[in-house]
């Protein structure tokens, strides 16, 4: 995985894994961020299974942790184009849109 990847506003992107909340797979960027972590683990006692397992508490908040990731704040769109939600997330979590 390219972790040197650059995005720019506006560009439309696939995200590695659905979110959440509604289970949209694509968005547009909206912006460029600087995220935060303390380094601890957002599901401290989920099965080392699982895919979430290492997922970290992160914030937009400087003063939230030492740790700095450069991430992407993302207008978040369902199979039909439709948004439905906007959601912060780490350069790892985003990928070309790929229309092959």
């Amino acid at each position: 995985m390219d972790m040197g990847k650059k995005f720019r506003p506006g560009e439309f992107i696939s995200l590695s894994r659905v979110t959440r909340k509604y289970a949209c797979s694509n968005g547009v960027v909206t912006s460029k961020i600087t995220l935060h972590s303390n380094g601890k683990k957002l599901y401290p006692h989920i099965n080392k299974c699982s895919k979430f397992y290492n997922d970290l508490e992160m914030s937009s908040d400087p003063l939230f942790g030492d740790l700095s990731l450069p991430g992407y704040v993302i207008r978040c769109v369902d199979i039909n184009g439709n948004y439905r939600e906007t959601i912060m997330c780490t350069e790892g979590m985003v990928r070309n849109k790929s229309y092959e």
